[in-house]
C-alpha cells in the first residue's frame, strides 16, 4: 500500500474535524475513539516502506521535533557560557612540554590545590614552543603574549626549559623571590634547586641576582609524567599574580610534598 502526502494531509484534516459540542456519542466514546484512531494509524504505518515511514512522520512531528531541538540547543549553548565563564582560580603556562593526559593532569593539579571545578577554572597550557628567531612572527608574538600576561598578572606560574624561562625572568618583577613566599622548611628543601637570575630594569641596568627559579630535574611527578625527556625544566613563580599560595602548592604537588 503506498502512502501519499496527500493521503496524510487528508488524515489529518479529518482527525482536526471536532465533535458537535454536547454530543452525546463524541462525551462517552471519546477515550475509545481516540485509541482506534492509534490502533488505524499503528495499522497504516506498519504497511509501509521505510521511505514511506519518515515521510509520515515527518509530516507529523517535525514542528514538535524542531521546538524540542531548538530547546535543546538553547540548554546547551547557556550551560556552555555558564561553564566557560568560571573565574580562573590557577593557570600555569609550561612552554615546550609533553603532556599526554592533560586533562588528568589538571585534575590532578585541581585536586592538590584544593580547587572545585565546578565553581572555578584550573588552566594548564602546553601550547607555546619558544624561540628567540627574530625572523619567526609567530615567535615574536608568542613572546609578546606572554610579557602582556605577566605584566597582567593572568599567570601563576612559568615553566620552561633554561632559555626560556631566563628571557621572562630577567624582566624587572616578573618573577618572585622564592624567599618570599616558601616557608622556612620549603627554603631547606629547595634552596639546593634554585635558580639565580640577574634581572634589568626598565632602563637597562642590572639588578642584583635573586632566585627567582626552581629546578625541576628531580621532581617525581615531572618525571612520571614524561613533561621534560632530558630534564632542564625550571619553574618560577609569577611576581604580578596577587595570590600566590596556589603556586607554592603547585610547586609541592610536583615534588610530591603535602600541601600546607
Amino acid at each position: 500500500m503506498k502512502i501519499t502526502l496527500e493521503d496524510i494531509e487528508n488524515e489529518k484534516k479529518q482527525d482536526s474535524v471536532p465533535a458537535e459540542e454536547g454530543s452525546t456519542e463524541a462525551s462517552l466514546s471519546r477515550d475509545r475513539d481516540l485509541s482506534g484512531e492509534e490502533i488505524a494509524r499503528r495499522k497504516r504505518v506498519e504497511g509501509m516502506t521505510k521511505r514511506e515511514r519518515l515521510a509520515y512522520y515527518w509530516e507529523y512531528y517535525r514542528i514538535p521535533a524542531l521546538v524540542i531541538l531548538v530547546i535543546g540547543v538553547i540548554i546547551f549553548a547557556v550551560t556552555r557560557d555558564i561553564l566557560n565563564n568560571r573565574p580562573i582560580g590557577f593557570e600555569a603556562e609550561l612552554f615546550s612540554a609533553q603532556l599526554y593526559e592533560t586533562e588528568e593532569f589538571r585534575d590532578q593539579v585541581a585536586e592538590a590545590l584544593g580547587m572545585d571545578l565546578g565553581k572555578e577554572d584550573c588552566q594548564i597550557s602546553i601550547d607555546l614552543l619558544f624561540s628567540t628567531d627574530a625572523s619567526d612572527t609567530t615567535s615574536m608574538y608568542t613572546m609578546q603574549k606572554i610579557l602582556t600576561r605577566l605584566a597582567a598578572g593572568e599567570l601563576n606560574v612559568i615553566v620552561g626549559r633554561q632559555e626560556a624561562f631566563e628571557h621572562y625572568a630577567r624582566v624587572e618583577a616578573a618573577l618572585v623571590d622564592l624567599r618570599t613566599v616558601l616557608s622556612p622548611e620549603e627554603q631547606a628543601f629547595y634552596e639546593s634547586r634554585y635558580v639565580w637570575v640577574q634581572a634589568e630594569d626598565f632602563d637597562g641596568n642590572l639588578l642584583d641576582p635573586l632566585p627567582v627559579g626552581v629546578r625541576l630535574d628531580d621532581a617525581p611527578v615531572v618525571d612520571e609524567m614524561a613533561m621534560y625527556p632530558g630534564g632542564g625544566a625550571i619553574l618560577g613563580i609569577v611576581g604580578t599574580k596577587e595570590h600566590t599560595d596556589r603556586a607554592v602548592a603547585f610547586l609541592n604537588f610536583l615534588f610530591g610534598r603535602q600541601q600546607r
